[in-house]
């Protein structure tokens, strides 16, 4: 699920046309290893770049911020949008 995550986040990053770097730079990050690691799977987006990061890519926070809890957080996720 995570690497789903990254690929999907990958692809919003492209369409949108922002290289690393650029993205990196939108989010204020010293270095692209943050966004690369986001987007292999290894890491989350921290709560405090949400905005940030959904800003950049164009994109509704609230759908960032779920995907990114799916794919961390599978428990709460559950808990929170799928158990009735």
């Amino acid at each position: 699920m995570r690497r789903t995550f990254g690929e999907w986040l990958k692809a919003v990053r492209k369409r949108v046309g922002l290289s690393h770097l650029e993205l990196s730079r939108a989010l204020g990050l010293i270095n692209i290893s943050t966004v690369c690691n986001v987007e292999r799977g290894v890491n989350h987006i921290p709560d405090n770049h949400i905005m940030s990061y959904a800003a950049a890519l164009k994109i509704d926070p609230e759908i960032l911020a779920k995907m990114n809890m799916k794919a961390f957080d599978y428990t709460s996720y559950r808990i929170l949008f799928e158990d009735s």
